[in-house]
């Protein structure tokens, strides 16, 4: 075995040094002007506070609708991701199994569904939703957002080829049915590609914007008054221009949801 250290070239460090920069420049951005005041974070947007000023944190806790906005947002997210999982392990599994000429042209017809833009069916979906009741209820939100299940199907896909079938094989010589291969042997083994759509799919999921405007918008009287809507309404939509009060909605936002994320990559790690 080679113990030699590998050695970084410094023309990497001098490239990489500045793109980090660069994608840490939002970051900070959004983190120092949480402790600003609106006069010095127009004046001064990307200066260091010149004093702690936390009133912009304690407007966020001392406001009732952020409770029940991240919940809702916390729901949508969650049980939508599991969903999402759920269904496109399950698909992907029954197409590598029992693959066929059908299947392997329902499979190119899926492909459709990255072709045609989602804003385009917006208003189909709604008028469904109306007609099946299901319209500003966080259940709809649910149903719209597990359309997410395609992406996962194919990226599930092509890591499940890679599962040796033999253990497939062996489990049903055993007496295992069709549903215990599935749960016991394969799911298993897709604990990697699980947690990389966590990651993925998770701050999509919860920065969605387009669904929860044809819902409820901006009523906070309505059931899908997500933490996500919370955060443009007062940053930007009502016309104050509150910056510092909308990034430091976003920050316990963030805090919490990283809180979760990490919760779902436990879930999903891989055992054994």
């Amino acid at each position: 075995m080679n113990n030699a250290k590998e050695r970084t070239s410094p023309l990497t460090a001098v490239i990489m040094i500045p793109i980090a920069l660069i994608v840490a420049l939002p970051l900070y951005y959004i983190v120092v002007n949480t402790f600003k005041t609106q006069a010095e974070m127009s004046s001064s947007p990307f200066a260091l506070p010149t004093q702690l000023f936390l009133d912009n944190y304690a407007t966020v806790f001392g406001t009732v609708p952020l409770v029940q906005s991240f919940a809702n947002t916390l729901f949508v997210t969650v049980v939508s991701l599991v969903l999402m999982l759920i269904i496109g392990s399950m698909a992907a599994y029954g197409m590598i199994i029992g693959s066929t000429r059908f299947t392997r042209w329902f499979g190119a017809v899926l492909v459709l569904g990255f072709i045609i833009p989602s804003q385009s069916t917006l208003i189909p979906l709604y008028r469904l939703l109306v007609q099946i009741r299901l319209i500003d209820t966080l259940s709809g939100l649910v149903l719209l957002y597990s359309a997410g299940s395609i992406f996962c199907y194919f990226l599930i896909q092509g890591y499940m080829k890679s599962i040796p079938y033999e253990l497939v094989e062996a489990a049903r010589i055993d007496g295992a049915s069709e549903w215990q291969v599935f749960w016991h042997v394969t799911r298993p083994r897709l604990a990697p590609i699980m947690m990389i759509l966590v990651v993925l799919r998770f701050g999509t999921a919860m920065a969605v914007i387009d669904e929860y405007l044809i819902f409820g918008g901006f009523n906070r009287a309505s059931p899908t008054y997500t933490w996500t809507m919370f955060m443009y309404d007062q940053a930007f939509h009502l016309g104050l221009w509150r910056q510092g009060y909308g990034a430091a909605i976003g920050m316990i936002g963030a805090i919490a949801m990283m809180i979760v994320m990490a919760g779902l990559l436990w879930l999903f790690r891989p055992k054994g």
